[in-house]
């Protein structure tokens, strides 16, 4: 800051050039009325929360008003949120990987996949069939449509055998025992109990069946129904 000549500070008048020289000084560093720049550490009355009219914002009102947003790292976030970023659609189809879903939506999609719709059995697959050999076996989309995202199947065994097992495989699913029975006389479908299992959906499936001894053995396989 410049240096400003007193008439106490010197104990006499000031002369023509130290007046001169004093407004010089104050001329240079005073700040424009008109788009002033501030240098140092200038000060200014911190306006209330929520202040909306051209006062000047200090650094404590930012960081209040500020207080009132979520942050972009784990935010909090409440009340009613809308906007672009978030589609309410019972179907997924935009399929995004950074929109939000709403709640509705999200209820609406998982009631469309777990809720069931089952059709009359619908046989695929028996002991006529070779034993131990694959038979690719095809949906029928008459019983199942090719929106379905799951497929229910059935399956009752009835032998004198000691061990009974029906396995499968498709597109998605390696091979793998999916029922299996043990004996001696042992039946799971002579009350008409059948066991179900729900695999995801494809065109076809294959299937094979086997026994380990060579008797007499009762093989069912069926739709009963579809998710989705």
């Amino acid at each position: 800051m410049a240096t400003i000549t007193t008439r106490s500070g010197k104990g006499s008048a000031l002369t023509h050039n130290e007046v001169d020289a004093n407004f010089t000084n104050l001329n240079t560093d005073k700040a424009e009325v008109a788009s002033p720049t501030f240098t140092g550490a200038p000060l200014s009355t911190t306006p209330s929360a929520s202040d909306n009219t051209t006062k000047i914002a200090t650094t404590a009102y930012v960081q209040t008003e500020l207080g009132d947003y979520a942050t972009t790292t784990n935010p909090t976030l409440d009340g009613t949120v809308s906007g672009t970023g978030v589609l309410d659609e019972d179907d997924m189809a935009t399929d995004s990987a950074t929109a939000l879903a709403t709640q509705q939506s999200i209820k609406a999609y998982v009631d469309g996949i777990v809720t069931p719709t089952y059709i009359t059995r619908y046989a695929l697959f028996t002991e006529a069939d070779t034993e131990n050999t694959w038979v690719t076996e095809t949906i029928p989309t008459a019983q199942v449509p090719a929106t379905a995202s799951a497929i229910i199947l059935s399956f009752a065994l009835e032998s004198n055998e000691n061990y009974v097992q029906i396995s499968m495989k498709n597109t998605d699913i390696a091979e793998r025992i999916i029922h299996k029975a043990y004996g001696p006389n042992n039946s799971d479908d002579a009350a008409g109990g059948y066991n179900t299992v729900t695999i995801p959906y494809a065109s076809s499936i294959d299937l094979k069946w086997y026994r380990n001894n060579g008797n007499t053995v009762s093989v069912d396989c069926f739709i009963d129904g579809y998710l989705g």
